[in-house]
């Protein structure tokens, strides 16, 4: 979700794009259900606002119906559709203050005549639903704030109009209709509260989500960029410090420096057939290991692998070449068979030398960790086999299924 940045209006609920979000669809039932009361209520007073025009300014009566009714339509009309809680309150705001303009002004529009009428001034009959509507707009205590001061206002109003021996007394009658439409009140609040807790939930969860993404990609940055240091800084640093200046040392520095430049500009996705995919694992290999035997072995389908499959290919290769290497032993052969076949690639490096015990390799060992396992299993459809013993080689599986 993203946050509104409008400064929120003093009373009124702050606001979140939910984009069909469980909090948005209360709010849109809630605005339908209003308009629903409020489009009961306009047939049911028809002839109460007919009367009403004897006794009252020519202006207010064609104002004060619009004032009050054309809001009320709109909140549910409009709302049903709405895409922002926003745009809810801010209608049922409108509905609000159409109500508020018409019980404020009757006063001044009033001929100081009775009504000889039961149900009062016509817009006395729901004002629960002005109130109700008022849930939408703001929180829970201004919007019984809101339904005291219209149950007071058109308790009021009906005492003016109407004949004494028609009339209440006015403290029983305001508490009757307060109470009377509290429970309407309180239930449309509990549902805008709801809807509110359901936003803040879902904005809560979106926002854990993204740490937690935010999170594993900088781990994933983290892992490339070890696995960077280790496959090229290093190991150069250490062919260095091993032969000192060669042809070999020169190229494998220029690779180096290519693969930084690499991560740092991205590179961009390639594909490459059979030939050329075999080349490059082939070539890192024997760039980590001119004595590396390689063979290849071609299957039913073999065609063209993506750009980062055969790039994870040679990294992880060239690392398990190197780690051969280092650790088989003096006069251990090293063998890299190359398998190809329809979006599958398997690439086996193994060795005849000492071996060694896999579950005691620390997991801060970079060149198996992450440069081979880690590297494997952070691309998509790869995985990576070990198999070791100490006296009997070491055999290293990688494997990618598109």
């Amino acid at each position: 979700m993203v946050a509104d940045t409008a400064a929120p209006t003093p009373g009124l609920r702050t606001d979140t794009r939910l984009d069909g979000a469980s909090g948005l669809t209360l709010l849109r039932l809630a605005s339908v259900f209003v308009t629903t009361g409020y489009a009961a209520y306009f047939l049911v007073a028809l002839p109460a606002i007919i009367e009403s025009a004897t006794v009252m300014a020519p202006w207010w009566s064609v104002s004060a119906p619009l004032a009050v009714f054309l809001p009320g339509f709109g909140l549910g009309i409009l709302g049903a559709r709405a895409r922002t809680a926003r745009r809810i309150r801010t209608l049922a705001l409108c509905a609000v203050v159409g109500y508020a303009l018409t019980l404020s002004t009757w006063w001044f529009a009033w001929s100081g005549e009775e009504v000889n009428t039961t149900t009062g001034i016509w817009f006395s009959m729901f004002f629960g639903v002005a109130a109700l509507g008022s849930t939408l707009a703001f929180r829970a205590r201004y919007a019984f704030v809101t339904l005291g001061v219209f149950a007071t206002g058109c308790t009021a109003i009906n005492h003016a109009i109407r004949p004494r021996e028609l009339g209440d007394a006015f403290i029983p009658g305001t508490a009757w209709a307060i109470g009377f439409s509290l429970v309407f009140v309180a239930a449309g609040a509990m549902v805008a509260a709801t809807a509110q807790v359901l936003d803040e939930s879902r904005e809560q969860e979106y926002a854990a989500s993204a740490r937690a993404a935010a999170v594993a990609a900088r781990g994933r940055e983290r892992a490339r960029f070890d696995a960077l240091t280790h496959d090229n800084v290093m190991a150069t640093l250490l062919m260095a410090s091993r032969y000192g200046p060669s042809a070999e040392l020169a190229g494998h520095a220029q690779d180096a420096v290519r693969a930084i430049d690499h991560a740092q500009t991205g590179e961009p996705e390639t594909t490459l057939d059979l030939p050329s995919a075999v080349a490059q694992i082939c070539a890192a290999a024997s760039t980590a290991n001119p004595d590396v035997i390689a063979g290849t072995d071609v299957g039913p389908g073999a065609g063209a692998y993506p750009g980062q499959v055969i790039g994870t290919f040679t990294a992880a290769t060239a690392e398990a070449v190197r780690n051969s290497t280092r650790h088989a032993g003096p006069g251990a052969s090293i063998r890299v068979q190359i398998r190809a076949e329809a979006r599958r690639l398997t690439v086996v490096i193994a060795d005849d030398g000492v071996g060694f015990d896999p579950t005691a390799v620390p997991p801060t060992r970079f060149g198996i960790a992450i440069s081979i396992r880690g590297r494997m299993h952070r691309l998509d459809g790869g995985e990576c086999t070990i198999v070791s013993a100490p006296a009997a080689g070491t055999r290293i599986e990688l494997r990618w299924v598109g």
